[in-house]
């Protein structure tokens, strides 16, 4: 797709989001991540869905930089914890409130508003 890199976040956030909002039993392995990484037979895996997750918002975060779409003082890896941590964060909170909201309209609502403070 033709996407900007804002564009590219969000779509790649919200992917995650829609499927977890139609499954949210699923959910309970993204904040057992944990506890499987101290098991050896999951460590390789975890670590994997963990790091490729976090590499490609990074990876698009970077472009944006030497674009010039995203300001030159912004460190992209703090950025995409920011972002992960956002995401994860608003995930608890929707299991821990029974799903009493949009976990889609509440992760994409913060994640503009943190990347519209960063854009040039």
């Amino acid at each position: 797709k033709d996407l900007t890199p804002r564009e590219t976040v969000l779509y790649f956030i919200d992917s995650y989001v829609t499927y977890y909002e139609n499954y949210p039993e699923i959910t309970a392995i993204l904040h057992a991540f944990d506890s499987l990484i101290t098991q050896p037979e999951f460590r390789e895996m975890v670590d994997r869905i963990f790091f490729n997750r976090t590499e490609f918002i990074k990876h698009i975060l970077d472009q944006a930089k030497n674009a010039g779409i995203i300001q030159s003082f912004v460190d992209t890896e703090n950025l995409t914890d920011v972002i992960i941590g956002t995401e994860r964060g608003i995930n608890l909170k929707w299991r821990m409130r029974n799903y009493g909201f949009s976990l889609k309209e509440q992760t994409l609502s913060s994640l503009k508003m943190i990347l519209d403070a960063f854009l040039q």
